[in-house]
C-alpha cells in the first residue's frame, strides 16, 4: 500500500484536512473534564458550528454552503406528505388528521 504521510497526518500548508469546530460550552457538556467522553456520551449534531473537508469550509457557522438546505427541507416535507397521503388514502382505517 502506497504511504500518504505527504498528505496526511499533520496540520499543514498543502496537506489535506477535515476538521470539526465544536461549540464547547453548551449546558449538556460542561462541565467537562474529558472533552471527548463528553462529545461521545452528551454531544448533539447542534454543538458543531462549522466543517471543512479537503481544507474546504462545507458548513461555517452553521450554514451548510454546499447545498440549498431550505430547498432540500421543503422538498423532503413535499414528499413526506404526497407519501403519507397515499398511505392514508390506502388505509382501510380512518386516522384523524391534524390541519397545518
Amino acid at each position: 500500500m502506497r504511504s500518504r504521510q505527504h498528505l496526511l497526518g499533520t496540520l499543514e500548508v498543502g496537506k489535506k484536512a477535515d476538521l470539526l469546530v465544536v461549540d464547547t460550552l453548551r449546558a449538556h457538556l460542561v462541565p467537562a473534564g474529558r472533552i471527548i467522553s463528553a462529545l461521545v456520551h452528551s454531544g448533539h449534531p447542534g454543538d458543531i458550528e462549522s466543517v471543512m473537508v479537503d481544507g474546504r469550509f462545507v458548513m461555517r457557522d452553521r450554514e451548510v454552503l454546499t447545498m440549498d438546505e431550505d430547498a432540500i427541507v421543503r422538498e423532503a416535507d413535499a414528499v413526506g406528505r404526497r407519501i403519507w397521503g397515499e398511505v392514508l388514502e390506502a388505509s382501510p382505517l380512518t386516522v384523524p388528521r391534524l390541519p397545518r
